[in-house]
């Protein structure tokens, strides 16, 4: 039915278009113009944005990391997405961002620790162009107890050197099986950024975690597909320090690959993990919707002992 109604105004009148397009999206007016509210009422001063009553944030000044962070703190989908990674992260310390990007989740995970909570933050990005708004998050959010290291590599299934395409804020991993590289110099096209193709250092979980002497209570995993070599390579790694993750499982990504995503999702419920939140509640929901879906998103938990 949305479909539909979507479709029927492709052939509407602008004005009409405009009318309704500005009335679907009040909801996403409203959260924006609340977060203002408060920021104004807590007296939090210029660039300071309270997204919850006890939580505020400073956004990139980077025109498009500006625009990304606010379409994930305002629009539908990344209002739910966000507040339930608060949930999951409430008692975590240590926090591995895997694919940061901009930091947008690594700068809720330090917004939301106490002051007096001593926090890790191994923000782990490849992508050059996201380096300066990465340093910029970690150094607005500074604060006394909290370490906040930015690790400029990939991580897949095993130690090695891969090229990388940027679209100037985001970009992918280019192998012989995956090379969407006309897709993001497009997306650079479009936002009048330079697109770039490096070489990075790729690298798995449990090394990057030793490197920098941390175990992390918390992961979060978007790698668009490599999330099946990570998972592989370090199921073991996973079972012996449990973390909680935030998983997106890049579906299309993986079947265009000839993965089948399901097998991703049976290893990690084979390891003990369980569904909370996301777009199904249970792994009989995740594997129905697997086979079709574009992403996937989950919050697991792992077993008890």
């Amino acid at each position: 039915m949305r479909e539909l109604a979507k479709r029927a105004l492709d052939f509407a009148p602008k004005p009409l278009y405009r009318a309704a397009r500005f009335a679907s999206r009040l909801p996403v007016y409203f959260a924006a113009d609340m977060a203002y509210q408060r920021s104004v009422e807590k007296h939090l001063g210029h660039g300071n944005l309270a997204i919850t009553d006890d939580i505020s944030i400073f956004l990139p000044s980077n025109r498009v990391a500006n625009s990304v962070f606010r379409s994930m703190l305002f629009e539908a989908s990344g209002r739910h997405e966000w507040r339930e990674f608060l949930t999951l992260a409430a008692p975590c310390r240590t926090f591995a961002d895997i694919g940061a990007s901009g930091g947008f989740f690594s700068m809720l995970f330090a917004a939301s620790r106490p002051v007096s909570q001593q926090a890790v933050i191994l923000s782990i990005e490849p992508d050059p162009a996201c380096r300066p708004v990465l340093d910029e998050m970690r150094e607005l959010h500074a604060r006394p107890g909290l370490n906040w290291i930015v690790e400029p590599c990939a991580l897949a299934g095993e130690p090695e050197t891969m090229s990388f395409s940027s679209s100037g804020f985001g970009g992918e991993l280019v192998s012989a099986s995956v090379d969407n590289s006309a897709t993001t110099e497009a997306i650079a096209s479009v936002n009048g950024l330079p697109s770039q193709m490096t070489t990075v250092e790729v690298t798995t979980l449990d090394r990057v975690c030793e490197r920098h002497h941390l175990i992390p209570d918390l992961i979060k995993l978007d790698i668009e597909s490599y999330e099946h070599e990570v998972l592989h390579a370090s199921i073991d790694y996973l079972r012996r320090t449990r973390p909680r993750m935030h998983l997106e499982l890049h579906c299309t990504y993986l079947r265009n690959r000839s993965i089948d995503p399901t097998a991703t999702l049976q290893l990690l419920r084979e390891a003990g993990y369980h569904p909370s939140n996301g777009d199904a509640p249970t792994w009989d929901a995740l594997f129905a919707q697997a086979p079709t879906a574009f992403v996937l998103r989950t919050d697991l938990l792992p077993g008890a002992v």
